[in-house]
Order: structure tokens, then C-alpha cells, then sequence
């Protein structure tokens, strides 16, 4: 079997079966597996070898547990380290960004108690065959200003839904509470567009988000056209681009998506966001298709923006880990619900529902295997 990225984008409770299910066939069956992978976690799960491939070469080939624990070259150090172990302090706040700037040089990021999103008793009902489906059911949630709220669970437990009904996207139940700085969520005209504003979205496939036939000066430049902007668009489109680490912006003016790796697209998508200086953004899986490298990359960004901007954020992921690398705290969501919600640290190391424990029994973990 050849496998091509097998649990890429799955939750961690699917990816789990999947893997026992690869594993399990390989078992009974007596077959060679080859996994491709850009996780290294997910392979020391199910393989016994790992071979570390970088610009079209072999740079290193070993036992598994041995290569994600003592990696012999720097570049596999950079892989591990882009999923960080839960309750690891060392990976804790501290994502390297492109310039190189590490978990030293990383200050420690702190927020205040003043609450810049508020959602109370948040209720999303859709139709299907004519019954109602509860796809959001009485959630609360707040995020501070200069707060980072990762929102966890798996695949079709309603975190999507509730990004859309914060922004104003879907429409919530009668009687849902939503309040941004102080107001209620406005439902249409200039003012729902002037929200909107304040608060963007950044998508987890960069490509489908950008138009292909776009420039990245037109990509990054639409929303202020949308806002009116009434200053110097060039200047803005620029500075956008500067604030995403695409540098120097000029050089970006003219290209095409098609021309972008995957993480500089990623960096369009969010310098689009920047330009009308929000002060959130919801991040939909903003890393699920990145390979880890660039993984790393962009979650630096996300802190560097925090803490040089301000800007407060709502991380939609099924990633356990990625919640554990930047979040101040976490609300895990289960069948439209919120479940649990606090510190970060209270939440992974000490979860008190059974639901929350069983999404970091099912996140993958390096270890030693027996024989």
C-alpha cells in the first residue's frame, strides 16, 4: 500500500481510525506499507521507519521513534518541532516564524479582562427532510481583546456553523446573543458591513480562497474597495503584505495564485484580512493544509500579529496541539455544544469531560515500539 497523506485535514478521532485500520490490514495481510506524510507524529504512529525527504533528497533514514526524538539533521528537528507535545512547556507559546525567531524572543503574551466578542445563548437550528438538525445549541462564548480562543472538536460538531453565525454569516435562532465591543451583532445594511470589518476571516484552503485569475495587489485590495477605503490603497495593500511577511510587498503586486508556494498564498489570504485593520480574525483550520514546515510559519505569524497588533482571534482546529502552541484558552465543542471551557492548560492536562478526554486519547503520540 502506498499511502499519500492518509489523515490529512481529519479529525483526530477519524485519523485514529483510519490509522488502526491501515495498521490492522497491514497486520492480517502480511503487506509493505510506504505512508507519505508531512506529520511526523501520525508516522511514528503507524510505521516503523521513517525516511526524512528534503529538495528531492534522503537526508536522513532511521528507526522511527529514534528520528522524531534525537534527529540527527536540522531540518527533521524543524519537522518535529512544528507538532508540539501536549503539556511540553517548551513548545508552549512559542511557534518560529520565518525571520527565525523562537520561543526566547517570543515574549509572553497576555490579555486583559476586557471581552471584545460575546456570545450567549447562541442557538443555530437548520431544516433537512423537513425535521429541524440543532446544528448549535446554546453555546457561550467570549473572547478578550489580545486573547487567543481555540475552539476544538472533531469533524461536524458545529464549529463551522458558530464562526459563520459570529461574523453574521448564518443566521442564529431568535433569542441567540451576539455583541461585538459592547453592541449587538448588527443584522444588515452598512453597519453589518463595517462589522465585518472588525472582525475576518481567514480560510483553511488559501487556493480556493483567492481567485485564480487575481493578481495578489487585486486579492488584497478587494476588501478595502468593499470598505471604501478612502485613503492610499497602495500604501495599505503594501503594508498589508509587509505585516504578513511578504517582503518586499512589490514583488508580490503582480503574481497569480498559481504562483505562490502554499504558505505564501496563506499569507495573501491573511494580509487580505489585515488591510481593513480588523480587530479579530477567525481562523477556520488555518494550518490543516499546510505541510509542517510552513505549518510553523504561519502560527508565528499569528502570534507576532497578536502581539504586535493586538489582535485578538478565534482558532477554529481539530488540532489538540495546535490549540496547546498558541491558545490562551480553549472551548472544546461536542454535538453543537460547548462541552468545556478554560485555561488552556487546565483544559489539556486536566479535562474534566469524557468527550474531551477521548480527543486527546486519539491525538497521536510518539512512542517506542515493543516488539
Amino acid at each position: 500500500i502506498i499511502a499519500d497523506e492518509p489523515t490529512t485535514a481529519l479529525d483526530v478521532i477519524v485519523q485514529k481510525q483510519i490509522l488502526d485500520m491501515i495498521s490492522r490490514l497491514v497486520a492480517e495481510r502480511g503487506i509493505s506499507m510506504l505512508m507519505i506524510s508531512h506529520d511526523l507524529s501520525v508516522l511514528a504512529t503507524a510505521c516503523d521507519r521513517i525516511a526524512i525527504m528534503r529538495d528531492g533528497e534522503l537526508v536522513e533514514v532511521g528507526e522511527s521513534y529514534a528520528v522524531c526524538t534525537t534527529p540527527q539533521e536540522a531540518y527533521t528537528r524543524q519537522l518535529a518541532d512544528a507538532f508540539p507535545t501536549i503539556g511540553d512547556p517548551a513548545s508552549r507559546m512559542a511557534p518560529v516564524t520565518r525571520h527565525g525567531r523562537g520561543a526566547d524572543e517570543v515574549p509572553e503574551i497576555t490579555h486583559g479582562d476586557e471581552v471584545l466578542l460575546e456570545a450567549r445563548g447562541v442557538n443555530v437550528t437548520y431544516r433537512s427532510g423537513g425535521r429541524p438538525v440543532h446544528a448549535v445549541r446554546d453555546v457561550d462564548l467570549s473572547v478578550r481583546k489580545g486573547e487567543i480562543v481555540a475552539l476544538v472538536g472533531q469533524s461536524g460538531s458545529g464549529k463551522s456553523t458558530l464562526a459563520r453565525a459570529l461574523m453574521g454569516l448564518q443566521p442564529a435562532d431568535p433569542g441567540s446573543q451576539i455583541r461585538f465591543d459592547g453592541a449587538p451583532l448588527p443584522s444588515k445594511g452598512r453597519d453589518l458591513a463595517r462589522f465585518r470589518s472588525q472582525v475576518q476571516l481567514v480560510l483553511q484552503d488559501p487556493w480556493a480562497a483567492l481567485n485564480p485569475k487575481h493578481s495578489v495587489y487585486e486579492s488584497v485590495a478587494e476588501g478595502l474597495r468593499v470598505q471604501r477605503f478612502a485613503g492610499d490603497e497602495r500604501e495599505r495593500v503594501a503594508q498589508s503584505l509587509a505585516d504578513a511577511e511578504l517582503t518586499p510587498p512589490e514583488r508580490y503586486f503582480g503574481a497569480i495564485p498559481q504562483e505562490l508556494s502554499g504558505g505564501q498564498r496563506q499569507r495573501v489570504v491573511i494580509a487580505g484580512a489585515l488591510a481593513v485593520q480588523p480587530q479579530m480574525l477567525i481562523a477556520d483550520e488555518p494550518v490543516a493544509s499546510l505541510d509542517a514546515s510552513v505549518r510553523g510559519e504561519i502560527l508565528g505569524l499569528l502570534l507576532e500579529l497578536r502581539r504586535r497588533l493586538g489582535l485578538s482571534a478565534l482558532v477554529i482546529t481539530h488540532d489538540l496541539g495546535l490549540a496547546w502552541n498558541i491558545a490562551h484558552t480553549v472551548a472544546v465543542m461536542y454535538h453543537g455544544q460547548i462541552v468545556e471551557h478554560g485555561p488552556t492548560e487546565e483544559v489539556l492536562l486536566n479535562p474534566q469531560h469524557e468527550y474531551t478526554r477521548h480527543l486527546l486519547s486519539a491525538a497521536p503520540r510518539i512512542e517506542e515500539k515493543t516488539a
